[in-house]
């Protein structure tokens, strides 16, 4: 239910990936086919707020899944990667924000960020696949995210990865070097996709 490895690209879009990496596997484990979905017509045309926690999509500068998956049910669904590839990591576009500049901060000028305001309003060009009702939270547990993820697929999970930069491979156990570089559990600044687990080799969980 998971699609190839992608690389944002040096922009803070991984919400998207997070978001769409999710759906994609909704949609295929309800019958349909395993289709890459567009994580640019999320960066392009989602600006959800969430003033009540001061969160925002805020384009090239992060944003939330949650707030994602909302837009995504009201949008009807995304674009296939095909029909509306992505380019804001890879140099092929420079995308407007969407988000309030009160929350996200001020974004481009207008005279150099692509304008994408018809895309995105006219929706029904693209075929729109990866339709969803709702959405709901996991418990933090890592049990409960086991047994889930177990359940009904990948799930769309943030964590703190300030230290990330720094892995190699193996099994992380949120530390680098000491305890003073660990990862937080309140600090959220990444979104990923969970797809398993497991016991390695040498028997880490």
């Amino acid at each position: 239910a998971v699609t190839k490895v992608q690389d944002q690209g040096n922009v803070g879009t991984c919400w998207t990936f997070s978001t769409i990496g999710n759906i994609e596997g909704q949609w295929f484990l309800s019958g349909k086919e395993l289709t890459d979905l567009s994580e640019e017509y999320l960066v392009d045309c989602d600006g959800s707020t969430d003033y009540d926690n001061n969160h925002a999509d805020c384009s090239i500068f992060g944003g939330w899944p949650y707030l994602a998956y909302d837009f995504v049910k009201a949008a009807g669904g995304v674009p296939t990667e095909e029909a509306y590839p992505y380019c804001s990591g890879n140099g092929g576009c420079y995308p407007c924000m969407r988000g309030p500049v009160d929350l996200c901060g001020p974004g481009p000028y207008p005279s150099s960020c692509d304008k994408n305001i018809d895309e995105c309003k006219l929706p029904s060009q693209y075929e729109m696949l990866g339709q969803i009702d709702t959405w709901a939270a996991v418990p933090e547990d890592e049990v409960a995210m086991a047994s889930t993820l177990a359940a009904v697929g990948p799930l769309s999970v943030l964590v703190d990865a300030t230290q990330l930069q720094f892995y190699s491979s193996g099994v992380w156990d949120g530390y680098i070097s000491n305890p003073k570089l660990g990862c937080s559990k309140t600090y959220l600044n990444h979104a990923v996709l969970m797809t398993g687990y497991g016991v390695s080799e040498d028997g880490v969980e």
